[in-house]
C-alpha cells in the first residue's frame, strides 16, 4: 500500500530540500510483513545495512528506520524516481542527513 509524505532532506554536505512530496511503503511495514515472518531476524538485530546501486552504503539504527515517517520511496513530487533521485528505489529516513 502506497502512502504519501511531504519530508524535508537533510544532505551530510549541509544542502537542505524542503517539502518534498515522497510516495512508497514505510519501512516498518515491509519490516513487520516481509522481513520478521520470512527472514526471522535474531530479535537483538540493532542495525540494517542499507546498499545503493552506486555503491554506497551505510549501516541504519533499527530503531531510526522503524519510525512512522521513514519511507522506501518509489515517486517524488507525483513522478517515478529518476536515477539522479535515487531510482529505483530510495531509502528516506527524514530524520538522518541523507547524501
Amino acid at each position: 500500500m502506497s502512502i504519501d509524505r511531504t519530508l524535508d532532506l537533510h544532505c551530510v554536505t549541509t544542502w537542505t530540500a524542503t517539502d518534498l512530496a515522497w510516495s512508497g511503503r514505510t519501512f516498518r511495514d515491509l519490516w513487520e510483513t516481509v522481513v520478521v515472518p520470512r527472514a526471522r531476524p535474531n530479535p537483538s538485530v540493532a542495525h540494517v545495512l542499507a546498499f545503493a546501486l552506486d555503491g554506497y552504503q551505510a549501516a541504519l539504527p533499527l530503531e531510526e528506520l522503524l519510525a512512522p515517517d521513514v519511507l522506501l520511496a518509489d515517486r517524488l513530487n507525483g513522478q517515478p524516481l529518476s536515477l539522479n533521485h535515487g531510482a529505483p528505489l530510495r531509502l528516506v529516513v527524514p530524520q538522518l542527513y541523507g547524501d
